[in-house]
């Protein structure tokens, strides 16, 4: 078995340190991935489909109006926090 040496390991975690850093900028310079992700979760968890990949390729070969929509009613259907006295 081969075993990282310790200035590998470093060296991975800093990469890897790196690759979120990465991911984090781009998700923020791209705010509608967040209404994306949230149409389709929203969507898997409703209709409970079985083959969840395929159900991925037919909601993202939505057109665009359509998917707006899912998006939009997804945005605009998050729970409100409850305030608790």
């Amino acid at each position: 078995m081969d075993v990282l040496s310790d200035a590998q390991i470093a060296a991975l975690n800093l990469a890897k340190v790196g690759i979120r850093i990465e991911n984090e900028k781009y998700i923020r310079a791209h705010p509608e991935l967040d209404g994306i992700i949230r149409a389709f979760v929203t969507g898997v968890l409703k209709d409970r489909p079985t083959n969840v990949t395929a159900y991925a390729y037919r909601f993202f070969q939505q057109d665009v109006v359509t998917l707006t929509a899912a998006i939009d009613a997804t945005s605009h259907s998050a729970p409100a926090e409850s305030s608790k006295s």
